[in-house]
């Protein structure tokens, strides 16, 4: 397992009305990429829930798909 050192382009994050801090960014991008898994992983108030702010639509259009999927 390697540690997510920040994204390679600017993605959604970046270009989010919200105002995130560096790493707060770097999470968010881990978050929205490819990876099958990706791990927050902060104490308590430094930003965690703010990070995945800009990953909502994305989320909820997972959520989306799959419930109309037929199994």
């Amino acid at each position: 397992m390697t540690e997510h050192d920040g994204p390679d382009e600017p993605a959604a994050a970046e270009r989010s009305a919200i105002d995130l801090t560096l790493p707060q960014a770097d999470a968010a991008c881990a978050v929205a990429g490819d990876a099958d898994l990706v791990l927050v992983v902060g104490p308590a108030g430094t930003g965690k829930t703010t990070a995945l702010r800009p990953a909502q639509p994305a989320v909820a259009g997972l959520q989306q798909a799959f419930r109309s999927h037929r199994w």
